[in-house]
């Protein structure tokens, strides 16, 4: 799918901010996921904020996330839609060709 400028956009942020990010090393860790050996104490990334906070970062991260895979879907659809085109054409200029051949050959009565 080509992109619009907001997905664009949206994809070069994302991936960037993803990439700059470290994590705490945890397996269940929301930021980045450990390469190697980590801990299994649940996420300590946003420890230092309030309760509150903590959920507010989480919905956002979730929400991140969720837009990324979100346009990884509409590639998937949007690739499949213009492989159906494609063959519905394809399809088209097949029957103007047996159109043309009846047409021909005065087969226009079965």
């Amino acid at each position: 799918m080509a992109d619009t400028c907001w997905a664009k956009e949206y994809r070069e942020a994302a991936k960037a901010l993803w990439e700059s990010l470290e994590g705490c090393g945890d397996h269940s860790c929301l930021l980045k996921r450990p390469k190697g050996m980590a801990t299994n104490g649940g996420c300590r990334c946003f420890d230092s904020l309030p309760a509150d906070e903590r959920r507010a970062m989480r919905r956002v991260l979730r929400f991140a996330r969720d837009g990324a895979s979100a346009l990884d879907l509409l590639d998937a659809k949007d690739a499949e839609i213009k492989r159906l085109i494609r063959l519905t054409e394809e399809m088209e200029d097949h029957i103007m060709e047996l159109e043309v051949l009846l047409d021909e050959n005065d087969i226009r009565s079965w």
